[in-house]
């Protein structure tokens, strides 16, 4: 997936998905998900706060909501279709052979009231403001940064979901991503 980190931030870089800390000793043990309560002290994100901040740009994220009927997935965008970025940490693990594997975890943090109806978690979606912020704040100041992170989005989220899995399995497999804009949002 891309992802935007301060070194190249004109640039979108190819990582995978599911953090796997520099120090792990095989690729296998990893994050897809990091939540911002407690952070700085979780072995795997300590080093990645400090020094590998990065922005995972998208224009919508699902989310499963637990219901009767099984998990139904929930596509959120902003109303105005427009783009946003979610907090993430990166590191780079070496493999054996000299290969470096660069991958990623996803901030969350718990649900805005919108959300809360679907989930109790929600990524990290930061401001243009705090886009900036986040990858350029000196690593003595992550305590001070992530208290500056509101919940309370500037711009509203939308539910855009009008699919029961069996299309969302057709819209995956007809090339559409329902991760994030690697080949294109579902559109309503």
């Amino acid at each position: 997936m891309p992802v935007i980190v301060s070194e190249e931030p004109a640039h979108l870089l190819p990582m995978q998905w599911g953090l796997v800390p520099s120090w792990s000793k095989e690729p296998k043990n990893i994050s897809i998900n990091a939540r911002i309560e407690g952070i700085l002290s979780k072995p795997s994100f300590r080093q990645p706060i400090r020094f590998g901040r990065c922005l995972i740009p998208a224009c919508g994220f699902y989310e499963w909501k637990k219901e009767v009927r099984g998990k139904v997935p929930h596509h959120i965008r902003r109303k105005d279709g427009g783009l946003f970025a979610f907090a993430g940490l990166y590191d780079t693990w070496k493999a054996a052979d000299g290969i470096d594997l660069r991958s990623f975890a996803i901030l969350t943090t718990a649900s805005t009231s919108f959300m809360a109806q679907i989930h109790n978690r929600m990524p990290v979606i930061l401001t243009a403001e705090q886009e900036t912020a986040w990858l350029t704040t000196e690593a003595s100041k992550t305590e001070r940064l992530l208290s500056s992170l509101p919940i309370a989005l500037r711009f509203p989220l939308r539910d855009v979901s009008r699919f029961d899995k069996g299309e969302l399995a057709q819209k995956r497999f007809a090339g559409t991503s329902v991760s994030g804009c690697r080949t294109g949002c579902i559109r309503d």
